[in-house]
């Protein structure tokens, strides 16, 4: 939607490609004032946002895959872990955990240290990729990053239990089309009434479930989204 609309205002009406045309309908030439200043930058920090919190949970994400190839973890055990006692707890080294007395950390470890290198490296090459220009430098990342995936995608398929992938496609995608609606209309209503001792009706043996789904997933989400709207909408209007 948004690209459509920049793409209207700005190949059609002949407005300068930002976010405050958008808005033209609407407040017309209040766009050339502070509204309109209000408006881009309202939109460059959402970006950030969006921005920052893709980095974060990517961060976090690639911390915890280097983690477990250090460890050489497959199907429940780590087979490059020394069989030394003083490695018998391996991941003290994390976020939250200690090492006890003549106990180590064995290889990577998830823990904020590395999360912070991994985004120092992703951030220079964004960088050198932005610098580089559309032609060279984000063309071939884009070109590197979509075969990457690729090539994991099918060793993961061909290199590891296929038939159970192969059932797993099958049967998550019968499940999503058979809760979709369920979890759409889904807001916690017997959940946000909390314990019976507020009084609104909770579940009398304090056994009801957490209203966490609502916040930690649907408006989590709808905020993550929405915060990458304006570039991605910039980005699609120029294609």
């Amino acid at each position: 939607t948004m690209g459509a609309v920049l793409a209207i205002m700005s190949h059609r009406r002949g407005f300068p490609l930002t976010i405050r045309y958008v808005f033209w309908p609407l407040i017309g030439d209040r766009c050339y004032g502070w509204m309109g200043d209000a408006v881009d930058v309202l939109s460059i920090v959402t970006t950030i946002f969006g921005v920052c919190t893709s980095l974060g949970l990517g961060a976090m994400q690639v911390n915890q895959g280097l983690q477990r190839l250090s460890h050489g973890f497959y199907q429940g055990v780590n087979y490059n872990i020394p069989a030394d006692e003083k490695y018998s707890t391996p991941l003290c080294g994390g976020t939250g955990q200690t090492c006890g007395v003549g106990k180590e950390a064995y290889g990577i470890q998830t823990n904020v240290p590395t999360q912070i290198f991994i985004i120092v490296v992703i951030t220079v090459v964004a960088t050198v990729s932005v610098i580089s220009g559309m032609d060279r430098g984000i063309v071939n990342l884009s070109r590197f990053n979509f075969a990457l995936g690729m090539f994991l995608m099918f060793a993961v398929l061909f290199l590891g239990e296929t038939y159970f992938c192969l059932d797993l496609i099958v049967q998550t995608a019968g499940y999503y089309v058979f809760y979709f609606m369920k979890v759409a209309f889904q807001t916690d209503a017997f959940e946000r009434l909390g314990k019976a001792a507020l009084g609104l009706g909770g579940a009398p043996d304090g056994k009801g479930g957490s209203d966490s789904w609502l916040s930690g997933w649907t408006i989590f989400y709808w905020g993550w989204w929405i915060s990458w709207a304006p570039f991605v909408g910039t980005f699609l209007e120029i294609f």
